[in-house]
């Protein structure tokens, strides 16, 4: 259940940052594509796609193949699984941007921008968890050692 939450996290976080960065860019860089309510429901459609890829690759691996992979492994994996569905649903699919060099520097750009946003929202979680996890450990421990005396 931990996983599946932690996959709604960055369903909901990559949605929302996708989203606004998408937003942001069509008012500063003008008429590059109309973005309207087909373009935040393509959104919600590509950060379900990518969440759900990224679900199903780490239950493969991790129950599937029983691999535990490291931190910058994950991150590798990840990225160019978001890179993929960018390009295959948002490029091919919705026509978001055209195939040109400067097209997908910019796409490169916002899939980095919301990667890194989303990843850091990510571990600032994992860290506040690791904290209160060991906030619950030292007072069990507390306890424990006041009981024995």
């Amino acid at each position: 259940m931990n996983k599946l939450s932690q996959f709604f996290s960055v369903f909901v976080n990559s949605f929302a940052w996708q989203t606004l960065i998408l937003a942001l860019l069509n008012v500063f860089l003008g008429s590059g594509f109309v973005f309207n309510a087909y373009s935040v429901i393509q959104c919600f459609i590509v950060a379900l796609v990518i969440s759900v890829l990224m679900f199903v690759t780490d239950m493969i691996l991790s129950k599937g193949f029983k691999l535990k992979l490291s931190l910058l492994t994950v991150s590798i994996i990840d990225i160019l699984e978001v890179f993929a569905v960018v390009m295959v649903v948002g490029g091919a699919i919705f026509g978001w941007f055209d195939f040109v060099m400067s097209d997908l520097l910019i796409a490169a750009g916002v899939i980095i921008a919301v990667f890194l946003i989303v990843f850091t929202i990510h571990m600032l979680r994992m860290k506040a968890d690791s904290n209160t996890i060991n906030k619950i450990l030292k007072e069990r421990n507390s306890n424990e050692k006041s009981n024995s005396n």
